[in-house]
């Protein structure tokens, strides 16, 4: 009995060491994953022009704003034909079998970090004034033989976030990535005064194909009751932008509990009023069902600083409710 016991023993922590073996053989710094970096601009934004950088990303529909209690970022939205393609949980997933890529996500973020990986055994973290570096790489084989790799790179308000996870050990998204990134960034400090005064700078190519008129459109989501916004709209100050549904024939609002706060966007603004800016979301009305239709009336609202709220725009169209 005692030598049975003793057996096992043995035999778990040969275990344990043979998967600690496997979990370390995972991580390697092939010289496919050396990468080449730019002349980076990120250090000449101090804490006035990291404002404008914001001021920009709420401006432009292309980044996503995520701003929580540590750390605030902006995720960037790739775009195919002028139209930003949807992410899932802020990343993408093979949007260019060109270079076999699996799931990439490229971000700024300020101060602190994005905090998307728990475990940051497989980041790469760099300072700004790196020309060149190897990634650390992890190889994950779930089915398929995947490599993920995380780079960062600290500046001294803003940062750079890439990930990727592709087939191919080279990373090909990362350099592309950081390049566009970049460049985008010193745009940015170059249009620095007309960011400010306008909300926008005058780079077609860093945005997705813009309303050239104030609009509304509601179009229908992937189930009835669902519905995606689209809306072209002139703001002249900071504040929020949120939605309001209502049943037309009741005045009722509905799903409010749900529909505003899922709607709610910080939203930028131009001193001179003349530019328009592009509002995109989606929501679901849970009143009624799929057999039966109903008008309804899709407002949308704008509050600023100080808490003075109006309506923007409305719109009337037949609804059905989602059904469960």
């Amino acid at each position: 009995m005692k030598k049975t016991i003793i057996l096992l023993f043995v035999l778990g922590i040969c275990n344990i060491c043979y998967s600690q073996q496997l979990d370390e053989a995972q991580l390697s710094q092939p010289k496919e994953a050396t990468i080449t970096i730019p002349e980076l601009c990120i250090d000449k934004f101090d804490e006035e022009k990291a404002t404008t950088l914001w001021l920009y990303f709420l401006g432009n529909p292309r980044w996503k704003q995520v701003q929580g209690i540590e750390t605030m970022y902006s995720v960037r939205k790739e775009i195919i034909d002028g139209k930003c393609l949807p992410m899932l949980e802020y990343s993408y997933t093979k949007f260019d079998d060109s270079m076999s890529i699996s799931k990439v996500r490229a971000l700024i973020s300020f101060e602190g970090y994005s905090k998307f990986y728990d475990d940051d055994s497989n980041v790469t973290y760099i300072d700004s004034k790196s020309k060149e570096s190897i990634l650390t790489i992890k190889k994950e084989n779930s089915g398929i033989l995947l490599y993920s790799s995380n780079l960062l790179i600290k500046g001294e308000n803003i940062n750079i976030e890439i990930f990727e996870q592709s087939k191919n050990i080279k990373r090909e998204y990362t350099e592309k990535a950081l390049v566009e990134l970049n460049e985008e960034l010193s745009y940015v400090l170059q249009y620095n005064k007309e960011i400010n005064n306008m909300g926008i700078m005058p780079i077609n190519k860093c945005y997705p194909i813009p309303p050239d008129s104030i609009i509304f459109n509601i179009l229908d989501g992937f189930q009835p009751g669902m519905y995606d916004i689209q809306a072209g709209l002139k703001i002249d100050r900071t504040g929020t932008i949120y939605m309001k549904v209502f049943d037309d024939n009741t005045n009722k609002q509905l799903s409010s509990e749900r529909i505003t706060p899922k709607t709610t966007k910080d939203f930028t603004f131009s001193k001179t009023n003349s530019s328009i800016f592009q509002y995109k979301t989606s929501l679901t009305v849970y009143e009624g069902d799929w057999k039966n239709k109903y008008e309804a009336r899709f407002e949308i609202w704008f509050k600023d600083k100080k808490g003075n709220e109006k309506k923007l725009i409305e719109k009337k169209r037949l609804i059905n409710g989602w059904q469960r």
